[in-house]
C-alpha cells in the first residue's frame, strides 16, 4: 500500500485539491461545504480499498487513475450544479440538459475504453 501511494501521491493530492476547490473558491453553496467534505472522505476511503487490494498492483495504471479521478470529476459536477441552482436556474431544465449530456458522455467513455477491455 505505501508503494502505492508514493507511487500516486502527485494524483492524490491534486485530486483531493480539485474536490476542495469548491470550497477554498467559493464556487458552491453554504449547504454544500459539508458535503465536500464527506466527498474528500469518501474519496480517501475509496483510494484506500484501491490501494490495499493486492490485485491492483497488477492493474493498469490508466485504469488506477480513472479510478483515483472519478469522485473529483463527480464533486466538480456536484458543485456546478449547486451554483446554477443557488444563481435561480429552473431545477427542470438544468436536470434534463444533466442527463443529455451526461448519458453522451458515458456513451463516448464507454464506446473508448469497451474494445480494450
Amino acid at each position: 500500500m505505501k508503494e502505492m501511494i508514493k507511487k500516486y501521491r502527485g494524483s492524490l493530492i491534486s485530486s483531493i485539491l480539485v474536490i476542495l476547490a469548491g470550497v477554498l473558491v467559493g464556487f458552491t453553496s453554504t449547504h454544500g461545504k459539508w458535503i465536500n467534505v464527506l466527498f474528500v472522505v469518501t474519496h480517501c476511503i475509496f483510494v484506500a480499498i484501491i490501494f490495499y487490494d493486492n490485485r491492483s498492483r497488477q492493474q493498469s495504471p490508466k485504469v488506477i487513475g480513472m479510478a483515483i479521478w472519478m469522485i473529483p470529476v463527480i464533486t466538480l459536477l456536484y458543485n456546478g450544479i449547486a451554483r446554477l441552482v443557488n444563481t435561480g436556474a429552473d431545477m427542470e431544465n438544468l436536470f434534463m440538459a444533466f442527463m443529455y449530456y451526461g448519458t453522451g458522455l458515458l456513451f463516448m467513455v464507454i464506446g473508448n475504453y469497451l474494445p480494450k477491455v
